[in-house]
């Protein structure tokens, strides 16, 4: 991680140390806050990048002056609801603490999502040959 980003994750990081329910971790390549196991911030190349799923907030944040649309993927496509802040409030807590609290507070709004566990994306072997066996048996009789 930059110094920068380590900077700017500190920024997070103490605006959101008053929020309820703020989990951190690394994700996208980078650090991520959640609110309720959703995402609503995170530090992205030296942005600080929040995620507004409501038109009004997401409009606005995206119309101030050096906003952009967060895009992790090479070829520029926005990814929804993500907005990058103007590095002019990366050292203005005053400008930036209510985008983030904005952020957190729709992330809360979110049907709360239920904790994840990796599934295999197939059956083991040992798992289908009883069932083919099965098939063949009812088959034959």
């Amino acid at each position: 991680m930059s110094t920068l980003d380590a900077h700017l994750s500190d920024l997070l990081a103490t605006i959101s140390s008053e929020l309820p329910e703020v989990t951190t971790r690394y994700m996208f390549g980078c650090e991520a806050f959640f609110a309720n196991r959703t995402i609503y911030a995170l530090v992205w190349d030296g942005r600080l990048c929040v995620k507004l799923p409501e038109q009004r907030r997401f409009d606005e944040a995206l119309a101030l002056d050096g906003a952009g649309r967060w895009s992790p993927m090479p070829k520029g496509q926005g990814m929804g609801w993500w907005v990058m802040l103007p590095e002019a409030l990366h050292d203005d807590l005053d400008a930036l603490t209510p985008w983030v609290e904005r952020a957190h507070r729709l992330a809360m709004m979110a049907p709360a999502k239920k904790p994840t566990r990796a599934k295999p994306t197939t059956p083991s072997a040992a798992k289908r040959k009883p069932a083919a066996k099965a098939r063949r048996a009812t088959r034959r009789h």
